[in-house]
Formats: structure tokens, C-alpha cells, sequence
């Protein structure tokens, strides 16, 4: 009896800490609520008085009038005459951001001219109502340019190759970021500007470029800086034999002797440019990549479609950050579909998992077709007389 009466002291004391216990977590409940409905309160007090000076601010500010919504704290690049082109880009940003309608593009700009370009304005375009940004831009391009009286096309027909090529790039970028901007452009803009860049390169450069019928502007500068350094390997190699080096190597680009891979996403192409293919009854994912000189085929890939792999010579991949692997076997031969018509080439063998897909086609490939055009979602290719159009990965 002494045990039970025991046992019933003792849950009862339990029982009286229990709910001690839990008194003490409801009280330490109830001040935390508090504590967050103080905190909340002085967050939303702190926010609502931050509101408040940004719409005076905004209100305070003259140009928010003229740009649209969010321009109220974007200050609109000011110009006295130096660099234009950097200027007239920096404006185009600007009312695409806030939205300036087309009528007040060239008043707010005129608000921001000084010194020179101020007097500019005031002498050549104030009082004229049938200016628009389109020709006030070109105006203000030719009046300031390096190449007063030559408009920017002629200046790009003009441009020639002096230097290195990372620097004629960079002027040919610059003259062709001053040109109007376009709502939407062609696939004969981009053979325009890839013309234009291919003239203006030293030739021995150049007769190597146009043996590869580049059709986007990317792909030409990177066989452009490609071929220069190859150059520069060449000089380094043998002095006493430059001019027999760079007449035996100036096909060497063409020849299965070295491949460079640069890169499976272009910025300038469709990003990326993957297409179904099918070898038989297996699907297989193909890139199509301008900026590699040679085709290749996932070993993996080669394994499951039983392609017949041979050992060749040693064959240096060179990639664009400098490093390299080798490849030592090639499927010749390879055959596979795309939009139903029948392909043929001879590819090395290398590790694509990487970049996601069973068969990269390159420069070797392109050469092969009668033209190749990339246009949004799709690349069409002229192949035996005929079209192919293929749809990239996303489209509908």
C-alpha cells in the first residue's frame, strides 16, 4: 500500500511540473507574438516613410517627365562632342528602358548636349520638326565621328585591318553599334556585316576566312582570331622560313591536322542551335557549332548506333581557354537524318556529355553544304538542290 500511495505522490508531482512547464511556454509564446507584432509594426512604418521620400524624389526629379516609369532614377548620359558613338548607344538604352515615347527622343537628347554638340543642335536641328531620333542620330555620328563626311556605311566599306584583329574588331563593332537600330532584322543583314568584316582583314587572313563561307559575324571573328594566332605560331616556329611556313600552312585551318573548339553556345547564334537527327530508328541530338573547325561524335553514342571506329594519328583538340586533348579515332562515313534528307561525313570521336548531345557538326560540315542560315528557331540548310529546314530545340 505504501508503494501505490508512493507511486500517486510522485505523478502528481510530475503532473504539477508539466503544467508548470507549459505555463512557461505559453508565457514565452505570448511574448514572442509580441515581440514580432512590435517588430512587423516598425518594418512596415520604416517601409511606408521609405515609400513616401522615393515618390518625392521621383516627383522632384525633371527628367522622370520625359522618360516613362522607372526613369526616375536614371540619369540620361550627357554629350559634349567626344565619342558618339558611345553616347547615341547609351541614349538607345535609355528610352528603351524608360520607354520614351519617339516624338520626345530628340528634345531630351538636345537637353543634354553641351559645349560643341550643343551648338551643333542649335544651328543644324532646333526649329526642325521632320527630324527623328533616326536621322538625328546619324547626324550627330557624322558630325563628331574620326570620319566627318563619310556616312557610317561607307565608313565600314572603308575600314580596313591595321592592327591586330582584337582591335579591327573592336572598330568595326564600334561603327556598326552607331548604325540606326532596327526592330528586327534578316538573314542579308548579317551577310552584309560579315562581308564588310571580311574585306577589311590583311589578306592573309582573309583568303583563309572566305575558303569557309562564314555566315554569321561570330563565327568570322573567331576564325579571324583563330587564323592570326596560327599566323603568330607559325613566325615563332622558324624565322629563317616564314614565307615558305605561311605559304605551306595557309590551308592548314581546312586540313585535318589540328581542330580548335571554341565553343558549343555563340552569343550572336541561336543558343544553342541543337536538332533531332536519327540514325535508323535511334534519335540522336545534334549541335551545330560555327565556332569548331571539325565534326565529332560521342563515343557513347558511336557504341550504341554500331559505328565502325578506327585508330588514326594523333589529332590535337585545341579548346578557346587553351587547353587541349587529343582524339585518336574517327568513324568515317558516319551517315545520319535530319528533316529528312540524308547526311554523310567523316567525324573524330571525343567526349560530348559535357555539352549535351550525341554529334557536334562543324566547320568541316558547313563547308560541305551550298549555305547554311540561321534564323530564330530555325537553321536552314541547301543540300543536293533542296532545302532542309530544321526546327531547333524549343521551337514549336
Amino acid at each position: 500500500m505504501a508503494k501505490i500511495t508512493a507511486r500517486v505522490e510522485a505523478g502528481e508531482r510530475r503532473v504539477t511540473q508539466l503544467h508548470q512547464l507549459y505555463q512557461e511556454l505559453k508565457a514565452d509564446q505570448m511574448e514572442l507574438r509580441e515581440t514580432v507584432k512590435k517588430e512587423t509594426t516598425e518594418i512596415s512604418q520604416k517601409l511606408e516613410q521609405l515609400f513616401r521620400k522615393l515618390e518625392v524624389t521621383g516627383r522632384s526629379n525633371p527628367s522622370s517627365s520625359h522618360g516613362g516609369e522607372g526613369s526616375s532614377h536614371i540619369e540620361f548620359p550627357r554629350f559634349n562632342g567626344q565619342n558618339p558613338v558611345n553616347w547615341i548607344g547609351k541614349c538607345r538604352r535609355y528610352f528603351s528602358l524608360c520607354r520614351t515615347p519617339e516624338n520626345e527622343k530628340v528634345l531630351l537628347a538636345s537637353m543634354h548636349m553641351e559645349g560643341k554638340a550643343e551648338f551643333f543642335y542649335l544651328n543644324y536641328v532646333e526649329g526642325r520638326g521632320d527630324i527623328g531620333w533616326k536621322r538625328f542620330s546619324e547626324m550627330v555620328a557624322e558630325r563628331f565621328g574620326d570620319r566627318r563626311g563619310d556616312n557610317v556605311y561607307t565608313a565600314l566599306h572603308k575600314l580596313r585591318q591595321e592592327g591586330s584583329v582584337e582591335m579591327y574588331v573592336e572598330q568595326f563593332e564600334e561603327l556598326k553599334a552607331c548604325l540606326p537600330l532596327r526592330e528586327s532584322t534578316t538573314p542579308m543583314d548579317e551577310y552584309y556585316f560579315v562581308e564588310c568584316f571580311l574585306n577589311g582583314l590583311k589578306e592573309e587572313i582573309r583568303d583563309v576566312l572566305q575558303s569557309f563561307h562564314p555566315t554569321t559575324l561570330t563565327w568570322a571573328i573567331n576564325l579571324a582570331k583563330y587564323r592570326e594566332n596560327d599566323l603568330e605560331q607559325m613566325v615563332d616556329e622558324s624565322d629563317e622560313e616564314e614565307e615558305v611556313e605561311v605559304q605551306e600552312r595557309s590551308d592548314e585551318l581546312a586540313e585535318d591536322s589540328k581542330a580548335l573548339f571554341l565553343s558549343v553556345a555563340v552569343a550572336d547564334e541561336p543558343n544553342p542551335n541543337v536538332v533531332k537527327g536519327w540514325v535508323k530508328k535511334d534519335s540522336i541530338s545534334i549541335i551545330l557549332v560555327s565556332a569548331s573547325t571539325h565534326s565529332f561524335l560521342d563515343p557513347q553514342a558511336a557504341k550504341r548506333l554500331g559505328c565502325k571506329i578506327e585508330q588514326t594519328k594523333r589529332f590535337p583538340v585545341t579548346f578557346a581557354g587553351g587547353s587541349e586533348i587529343e582524339c585518336n579515332s574517327k568513324c568515317s562515313g558516319f551517315e545520319w537524318e535530319m528533316g529528312f534528307a540524308k547526311f554523310s561525313a567523316d567525324v573524330r570521336i571525343m567526349k560530348l556529355d559535357w555539352y549535351g548531345c550525341d554529334l557536334v557538326l562543324g566547320v568541316d560540315f558547313f563547308k560541305r553544304m551550298a549555305s547554311i542560315v540561321f534564323w530564330k528557331r530555325t537553321i536552314t540548310i541547301t543540300h543536293e538542290g533542296k532545302e532542309v529546314v530544321l526546327k531547333t530545340r524549343g521551337s514549336r
